[in-house]
């Protein structure tokens, strides 16, 4: 009875599949990302976001807790809207999705995390766009501002996901105040200012001169009034009664006794 010799196709093919499986099974498991679960979280900029990239980090107060998932332009996500005109300066926002798997979002059910994000809006709760150091990586940054001074954008449509309004970038603010100082310079009639100044300086110096005179005119009245006031001092203290009778009284004459 003969043997049959092994078939090393199978052998090798079942070795191969046990040690991929094997390798994906650790690479899932051993970073949890298959069970792991996300919140998607959109934003809208006003501004340039140079720097920013998919994948670029999303913290909290400047804990890690996501990553930017996409980057578009809001008219290209929500072009069926009504209002979203080429006049509309909504369209030119920036559209920013991040994928949040901290448990900061992800612990709670939709509607509770739905009003929470609400109240925390209310609360200053935004998404500013930061740089991180000198890299010119920028990053995303949750956390707590006025809601005063930092209204959230106009927008005229529902976002799909979970929607946390922005806040202009300290870059932003800095090149705004800088162009408006700018600008205020650029209005500054120069000439009249210094001719201004020159005036000024030139009628400083004309009262200066006027009262440099009128000390000096007044130089001898002053010295005369304090020579009279020295006089009237040396007097008083050898006659006293001359101050109340006008002259020292006339001496006494022994024969007269």
């Amino acid at each position: 009875m003969g043997t049959k010799e092994p078939n090393y196709f199978r052998i090798g093919s079942f070795v191969v599949t046990g040690i991929t499986i094997l390798i994906i099974a650790l690479i899932v498991f051993g970073s949890g990302k298959l069970f792991k679960k996300t919140v998607y979280v959109e934003t809208y900029f006003n501004e340039s976001v140079q720097g920013l990239t998919i994948g670029s980090a999303v913290k909290y107060r400047g804990m890690e807790i996501g990553h930017v998932k996409a980057i578009s332009f809001v008219s290209q996500i929500y072009e069926n809207g009504n209002s979203l005109g080429k006049s509309n300066i909504s369209s030119r926002y920036i559209y920013v999705k991040m994928a949040i798997t901290s448990d900061i979002l992800t612990n709670s059910s939709a509607k509770n995390l739905q009003f929470s994000l609400t109240q925390e809006i209310k609360d200053g709760l935004r998404i500013k766009l930061a740089l991180q150091g000198l890299t010119g990586n920028a990053y995303l940054e949750l956390d707590y501002l006025n809601p005063r001074t930092n209204p959230p954008l106009t927008i005229s449509w529902k976002p799909k996901d979970y929607y946390i309004p922005s806040s202009p970038s300290v870059l932003s603010e800095f090149g705004e105040n800088l162009s408006t100082i700018l600008d205020s310079l650029k209005q500054v009639n120069f000439n009249e200012f210094f001719t201004n100044i020159q005036n000024l300086a030139t009628s400083t110096n004309q009262v200066m001169r006027k009262a440099d005179a009128i000390l000096e005119k007044n130089k001898q009245q002053v010295t005369d009034a304090a020579s009279n006031l020295r006089n009237f001092s040396e007097q008083a203290k050898t006659y006293p009664s001359s101050i109340f009778f006008g002259s020292a009284p006339p001496r006494l004459n022994p024969r007269n006794l």
